[in-house]
């Protein structure tokens, strides 16, 4: 059985930014006693290696917001090159 890592980053979706969009998105967890609503948190995942026996803890990335980043910086390349080469 793995252990997650999680670390409180708001308590309310509603006023929670998002500072960058290639990290997962945060987890909300409510506790409700009687119907009512008594405890919330967004909780970020975490994940964490180890280097040179060092931990290193970091925010689980979205794969995908990664991959459109890359291919964004990659296509503005791609223009300078061609402009710059074959214009």
């Amino acid at each position: 059985m793995s252990k997650k890592l999680t670390l409180v980053v708001g308590i309310n979706p509603d006023k929670y930014e998002i500072d960058d969009h290639r990290l997962r998105k945060p987890v909300w967890h409510q506790k409700h006693i009687n119907g009512q609503l008594v405890a919330s948190g967004l909780l970020q995942e975490l994940d964490q290696i180890v280097i040179a026996r060092n931990d290193i803890t970091y925010f689980q990335p979205n794969n995908i917001a990664l991959l459109l980043s890359i291919s964004k910086k990659q296509l503005a390349n791609a223009i300078s090159f061609f402009n710059k080469n074959f214009n």
